[in-house]
């Protein structure tokens, strides 16, 4: 069976209310099962938004980027793909991240990295998801 999608029209967000949900909140969802990994989402900006699929030339693209970037590092940062941030409104999943320590740091915190872990959060895509960076980014400098 084929399904025809439509695409919905654009909406100005800023004209909108949004039942906005804080970082506890996701995290309560994810714990409750009321969100699991069959959800295609990621919270930005205290809102839940669908992530966009991706074709093979993006998987190439950020394949690319993180061996390029990977080669650069010294021991002390590594880089995760595609794997959520924490920051105060948001856990965005940028397509890649440089952060401080290795592989195993968040893991034995018991914690994402934050924006003050976190270096050159990117998107590969444009459109909405791209604003992922931006979140990041503002709310490094906020931290930092």
């Amino acid at each position: 069976m084929t399904l025809a999608l439509t695409p919905l029209p654009t909406v100005d967000l800023s004209t909108v209310d949004l039942f906005r949900i804080s970082v506890e909140q996701y995290h309560a969802m994810i714990e409750a099962e009321i969100l699991t990994t069959s959800d295609r989402v990621e919270l930005l900006e205290g809102v839940l938004v669908y992530k966009m699929s991706k074709d093979e030339s993006h998987v190439v693209a950020e394949e690319s980027v993180s061996d390029a970037v990977e080669k650069q590092l010294p021991n002390t940062f590594s880089y995760r793909s595609q794997n959520p941030i924490t920051l105060p409104d948001g856990e965005p999943e940028p397509d890649g991240a440089v952060v401080r320590g290795d592989r195993r740091t968040y893991l034995r915190e018991g914690r994402k990295p934050g924006a003050a872990d976190t270096f050159l959060p990117e998107r590969l895509q444009s459109g909405v998801l791209s604003a992922a960076t931006s979140f990041a980014g503002r709310q490094a400098g906020r931290q930092r």
